[in-house]
């Protein structure tokens, strides 16, 4: 695909507050991927963000603002509730990791599937329209990493992530800015569901307009109650 000099600069921007050096080839690959779910964004809504320069900072922006974090870790990965391929896509692009890219709304999984595929990306990722909890009774403890952005409160987030990481691996959780006080719950308890909280930090995107806050979890145990649940039990009835 061919992009302009200002799409160039607002992804060199975004690389640069980030402090990421990514070969010409790996960009070529993060704005066709953005110019991908933009189009696709057209017919089925898979983003509130419809300008160009500002789906750079709000997605190809945050999504990379964990590869300091994510690249801790090797192995598979999967994108729990990754929607239209966020942050999986712009992560694997720029670390080489592979995994799955999980969403229960199978439309927007097919998407994503047509986008690893347009991208060359098919050997290395697959997407999958199923809910997390079905999944997990094929793929239990299989993830070194998961990573998940604005899916769920992080209690919820936790018990849909613990039957499929495995011993060791570490959750990724995107917030809000507000998430230290809304989140409490999930950062406090979160031993019942296997995990000792790592790190917390506030992540500044684009020219300060935005902020997010970044959790990364552990899983030290097993969950101390059996895992999955039926489907939607952790929504409806949180643990934490």
């Amino acid at each position: 695909m061919e992009h302009s000099n200002r799409e160039r600069a607002a992804l060199d921007a975004a690389l640069f507050r980030l402090h990421l050096d990514v070969e010409r080839s790996r960009k070529d690959q993060l704005l066709d991927y953005l110019s991908l779910l933009l189009e696709k964004n057209k017919r089925l809504n898979l983003t509130s963000v419809t300008d160009f320069d500002d789906a750079v900072v709000l997605h190809l922006e945050d999504s990379l603002s964990s590869y300091e974090d994510f690249c801790q870790e090797t192995g598979e990965f999967l994108d729990l509730g990754t929607g239209g391929g966020l942050p999986g896509i712009p992560l694997a692009i720029v670390s080489g990791r592979s995994g799955a890219l999980l969403d229960s709304v199978k439309k927007k999984a097919r998407a994503v599937g047509s986008f690893i595929y347009e991208l060359g990306l098919e050997d290395s990722l697959e997407a999958v329209g199923m809910r997390s909890e079905d999944y997990a009774t094929d793929h239990r403890n299989s993830f070194q990493t998961i990573v998940s952005r604005a899916v769920a409160p992080l209690g919820v987030l936790e018990e849909l992530a613990s039957p499929l990481l495995a011993p060791g691996g570490t959750l990724i959780a995107f917030k809000g800015p507000a998430s230290k006080e809304g989140e409490a719950s999930g950062v406090q308890d979160p031993f019942l569901l296997g995990f000792e909280l790592e790190s917390s930090r506030n992540v500044v995107l684009g020219d300060g307009l935005y902020s997010r806050v970044l959790y990364r979890f552990k899983k030290v145990s097993e969950a101390k109650i059996d895992l999955p649940r039926r489907a939607g039990m952790a929504q409806k009835h949180p643990l934490l």
